[in-house]
């Protein structure tokens, strides 16, 4: 498995401030895109590998709050 971090993902929520951060746990970046349609065409910031024990793919939104 792996942690995909996305510092800031534009449409990923359906806020007034509709972008933020995201972390993915997937086995590969195919599988966070299923996981995260908002990442079609968003490039990790950075990519960690998890040890074995990790087998369950999660995804956490961290969204933008904006100004208001």
């Amino acid at each position: 498995m792996k942690l995909f971090i996305f510092e800031y993902v534009d449409a990923l929520t359906q806020s007034y401030h509709d972008g933020g951060g995201l972390v993915v746990v997937a086995k590969d970046l195919e599988s966070a895109k299923l996981l995260q349609p908002a990442i079609k065409d968003t490039e990790p910031t950075i990519v960690y590998d998890l040890p074995a024990k990790y087998k369950e793919e999660a995804s956490y939104v961290f969204p933008d709050t904006g100004c208001c």
